[in-house]
């Protein structure tokens, strides 16, 4: 299952080349990126396969970044833009499912953060974009 990295930086110049450095000391191929920064923080959502997680948690660490959250989330192919990721979030209602961290991906992919990724999964159960 994919696996978004939460990393907490200081928000000032600078912070994203750090990243980027500890990322390609990893060796590790991301595959979606967000950031947004609130209250003089910057938080980078590093979306990146299972297998290449515990590598780049670690190189990031040693770089002296904070990974502050490791999770699971869906990935859904939306070649269907806009409209596409409105029908997922018209799932995501039907079923109950609390969505608390949505972002692109390369390859018109959308990650979703949720609550119950199996609820999640069987709302998607038979989506095509």
């Amino acid at each position: 299952m994919p696996k978004d990295l939460s990393v907490a930086v200081a928000n000032r110049p600078g912070m994203f080349d750090a990243l980027r450095e500890a990322t390609a000391r990893a060796g590790t191929p991301i595959e979606g990126v967000c950031a947004v920064s609130n209250m003089g923080e910057k938080l980078f959502h590093l979306l990146v396969s299972d297998e290449e997680a515990r590598g780049l948690r670690t190189a990031l660490e040693d770089a002296g970044l904070e990974v502050r959250l490791e999770r699971d989330v869906l990935v859904l192919d939306i070649p269907g833009g806009p409209r596409a990721i409105g029908q997922v979030a018209a799932r995501m209602a039907q079923a109950e499912v609390n969505v608390d961290l949505l972002y692109l991906a390369t390859r018109e992919r959308l990650v979703l953060g949720v609550d119950s990724i199996d609820r999640a999964r069987t709302a998607l159960m038979d989506f095509k974009g």
